[in-house]
């Protein structure tokens, strides 16, 4: 799998073949990621979804996946338009996602650090509907 910056912003899905002579990675196919410069992905820990972040438009979105590839967006959250904003307005003019990480402990739990926001978002994720509900938003105080 793999996030794809360019406009429009999509996530792909390749199949590997290592067998001699074969074409290392064939494309399978893609989606949109439904924001803007997608920059991240990952798969559930139980590699039901696959879970993408946007960075320009800071949002995080699933995708259930099969041996086809990537099925169409299964939840979107976004983060735009939220306050406040970090301290330095040249480069926290929004938000702006760099990855989703899940718990090492609790599988339905997964957090996205925000760079425009100075915040990491708290999803609950269900690995049945492949759903993200915001749990909780932790914003860091500036000095």
């Amino acid at each position: 799998f793999a996030a794809c910056e360019s406009e429009p912003s999509e996530v792909r899905a390749f199949k590997i073949d290592r067998s001699p002579g074969a074409q290392l990675l064939t494309p399978l196919n893609s989606q949109p990621a439904q924001g803007s410069a997608a920059c991240w992905v990952t798969l559930s820990p139980d590699e039901s979804h696959l879970l993408a972040v946007n960075y320009t438009s800071g949002s995080a979105i699933s995708f259930p996946v099969s041996e086809a590839g990537i099925g169409p967006a299964a939840s979107f959250a976004p983060q735009e338009g939220l306050k406040p904003l970090g301290p330095n307005p040249n480069r926290q003019d929004g938000g702006h996602a760099h990855s989703l990480m899940f718990s090492p402990t609790s599988p339905s739990d997964c957090y996205v650090p925000d760079l425009g926001m100075d915040a990491v978002w708290h999803y609950k994720f269900s690995a049945e509907s492949g759903e993200l509900t915001l749990s909780h938003l932790e914003q860091f105080a500036h000095a």
